[in-house]
């Protein structure tokens, strides 16, 4: 229920958007759309929250493009990253496989809000996603993505309170950074 009211307004952008022929029109209704997809994905992550805490997630077990998934990510990512003049790096540390069983929405999810954060938190600089084999037997490969950014870090004391739910490292962030 509570994304249906999301998923009208989109609906309905999407419509304006096909009849709009005045560019700064047309500027609105795309910022619109944006904000309200990224509204949705909020509202996905709470309810996804909701489900970790009730132990009732089910992951996917599906077969995908290793580079392709990674290259996905990267590209939604990248608009975020020019937006603040930084640049977004994506390395191999070795040679990965060709495709992966995973999770792709929760992969996808986990990096888009690492790097995320990552953007928010870094005023010049970079942000390199590293990914790299950790454990390789037979037919399994365990990935590892690493973020590594020039951003403004996380103090030892802070970090042992980051994995705790609707926790910050520092709360004077807020402010400066937008949550």
């Amino acid at each position: 229920e509570i994304r249906t009211p999301m998923t009208a307004i989109l609906g309905f952008t999407d419509i304006l958007l096909r009849n709009l022929n005045n560019p700064d029109d047309i500027e609105s209704a795309n910022i619109v759309k944006r904000n309200g997809e990224y509204l949705i994905g909020v509202i996905n992550d709470i309810l996804d929250l909701s489900k970790i805490e009730a132990r009732k997630v089910e992951l996917e077990q599906v077969r995908v493009n290793t580079i392709e998934v990674i290259r996905d990510i990267v590209a939604l990512m990248q608009i975020k990253a020019d937006l603040k003049g930084l640049e977004l790096v994506v390395s191999f540390e070795n040679p990965i496989p060709e495709s992966i069983v995973t999770d792709p929405t929760r992969l996808r999810q986990i990096l888009i809000n690492l790097l995320g954060n990552a953007i928010k938190f870094t005023e010049t600089g970079y942000v390199e996603l590293r990914t790299r084999i950790i454990n390789r037997e037979d037919s399994f490969a365990q990935l590892q993505f690493d973020v590594i950014d020039t951003g403004i870090g996380i103090s030892k004391t802070a970090l042992a309170q980051i994995y705790q739910p609707f926790t910050q490292a520092d709360n004077s962030t807020t402010r400066k950074y937008g949550g």
